[in-house]
């Protein structure tokens, strides 16, 4: 089991979902947002078309869940970690 997860809700009325690598965080936002970029917002979140002020991308590593729908944080994601996930988008732009 994974020591660390990403968890990343998406706007005011998402849910938070657990991912274990940066590209399917990636897939998820290009394949039901359509995403293409993301920028850091705050410490553990990022914004987007679509998805600034209070209604941003929260974003950020944690533990898995228990089991207790918990969505508890570790650490922010880097910027190069950021970066990552904009070329994934990019990826996925180019193949769509």
């Amino acid at each position: 089991m994974a020591t660390e997860v990403i968890w990343m809700r998406v706007g005011d009325q998402d849910d938070y979902h657990e991912f274990d690598t940066l590209e399917d965080a990636a897939q998820y936002l290009a394949d039901f947002y359509q995403l293409e970029r993301i920028s850091r917002y705050k410490k553990y979140g990022v914004c987007a078309e679509g998805f600034a002020g209070q209604n941003y991308i929260s974003l950020y590593w944690g533990v898995p869940d228990p089991g207790d729908g918990s969505a508890e944080a570790t650490r922010e994601l880097t910027d190069q970690e950021i970066e990552e996930i904009n070329e994934s988008l990019e990826s996925c732009a180019d193949c769509g």
